[in-house]
């Protein structure tokens, strides 16, 4: 429904990504794999970024991208919910770039990327109380801090800086078929 609603054709195929016995079909397919907010809940990443390879075509490439839980976005999060916070593996952007390489990838890029949007993984679905209002003040803060900061440097790229950044990406290519 979600394809069709944006004019665009394909399938969605709902299956556990990291049994490839399940995605035979699959292995080899893909010129690019994305994985947003899933690795950093597992303790054995690498091995994981190594099943996911698969799926690429040779020399395809894997975009990662994890919640930067340091800086402002971690001190917040640990405030709100600091349960929710010990149920992720914290990467910066060097240490997402070794389990990836460890994985057998070879770097293009990495780094932070955006600016902190005060979301607060705690406070979703939250009705109301004390955590969604602080939610709401630090989205409505963030967003005259985005544009405060757009004003200021006329809309030329500005480096990433890693204690605001929401995100730590990591693009890297298959070194092997």
């Amino acid at each position: 429904a979600n394809l069709s609603g944006a004019g665009a054709k394909g399938d969605i195929l709902c299956r556990d990504a990291f049994d490839l016995k399940q995605n035979e079909d699959l292995i080899g397919k893909f010129d690019l794999v994305y994985s947003l907010g899933v690795i950093e809940h597992f303790d054995d990443a690498a091995r994981r970024l190594a099943v996911l390879a698969h799926y690429l075509k040779p020399k395809g490439r894997l975009l990662t991208m994890v919640p930067n839980l340091q800086g402002v976005n971690w001190a917040l999060q640990r405030l709100a919910d600091r349960k929710l916070l010990e149920m992720h593996v914290i990467y910066n952007a060097k240490q997402l770039r070794w389990v990836h390489e460890a994985a057998g990838f070879q770097t293009i890029a990495g780094g932070y990327v955006g600016f902190f949007d005060g979301f607060l993984t705690s406070a979703v679905g939250v009705p109301s109380g004390a955590r969604r209002r602080i939610h709401q003040w630090l989205c409505w803060a963030s967003n005259m801090g985005c544009t405060a900061w757009t004003r200021l440097v006329n809309g030329v790229a500005t480096p990433e800086l890693s204690w605001v950044a929401p995100l730590v990406f990591y693009v890297g290519r298959q070194t092997s078929p």
